[in-house]
């Protein structure tokens, strides 16, 4: 249904209600993963999963809906793209500083050390130490 309605139509409808945000980000929705699978193969070792960078794509998409206008020379589409990669960039610009360095190469507790089974929490952890829950 989504496919055959025009952009323009779309932005109509979501000026009258609101409701129809939701039939514009299931019809850009190839286009949000397509966008978030490509940025996804470069950062991988910041963290991010598909999921997140397509969160802030739909919200690029609001942005978009909300700051579009017909007098502009680009399509929606066009301009649906570039506030997209304009968002991530953003994101992964703001994530990329030193001071968020130490959480992005930060290391699960629930690791398994290279080469074993072992759990990293296993070493770190004192055995003398009284279990307050056990103490309990």
């Amino acid at each position: 249904m989504y496919r055959e309605i025009d952009d323009y139509e779309i932005l109509y409808m979501i000026q009258e209600n609101n409701d129809y945000y939701e039939l514009i980000l299931e019809k850009y929705k190839p286009l949000i993963i397509t966008i978030c699978k490509q940025r996804l193969n470069g950062i991988k070792e910041m963290g991010y999963e598909l999921e997140d960078l397509m969160q802030i794509a739909n919200m690029a998409v609001y942005e978009a809906i909300k700051t579009y206008s017909e007098y502009e020379n680009a399509k929606f589409y066009t301009y649906v793209a570039k506030c997209i990669h304009n968002k991530l960039n953003v994101e992964l610009r703001n994530n990329s500083s030193d001071k968020k360095k130490a959480l992005n190469t930060a290391i699960s507790y629930d690791a398994n050390i290279p080469g074993t089974n072992t759990p990293l929490i296993d070493l770190l952890e004192d055995k003398t130490v009284i279990n307050p829950y056990q103490y309990l």
